[in-house]
């Protein structure tokens, strides 16, 4: 053999084993890139979760806040009927204190008639 057969020969099977490398390189970089788009797949659906979960969280405290707010104008409102019942329980002893008054004139006017005559 002489010498450039054997640098042929050389090259050949460098040229095959760059190419087997380089095969298995690129199945390496394959199942790194499926294996990467299967984690993107697995965030994105936890990500998804997560704002269904605090978009939830959020429709419930919006909820809690409403009945909250509810409850304070329940409350107002039973306040001023308290305050209008206060006002005609007002109104009432003022009508009493007027209604005393009249029965002790017209008693009085009775007395100083009957005293009189």
């Amino acid at each position: 053999m002489n010498t450039l057969h054997i640098l042929q020969r050389y090259v050949r099977a460098g040229t095959e084993n760059t190419m087997q490398e380089h095969g298995q390189s690129l199945t390496f970089c394959k199942r790194r890139i499926s294996r990467s788009i299967h984690l993107s797949k697995v965030l994105v659906v936890v990500v998804v979760v997560v704002v269904v979960v605090v978009v939830i969280v959020e429709v419930v405290a919006v909820t809690v806040v409403v009945v909250v707010v509810a409850a304070v104008v329940v409350v107002k409102a039973a306040e001023v009927v308290v305050a209008a019942a206060a006002v005609v329980i007002v109104a009432a002893e003022v009508v009493v204190v007027v209604v005393v008054a009249a029965v002790v004139v017209v008693v009085a006017a009775v007395v100083v008639i009957a005293a009189y005559y």
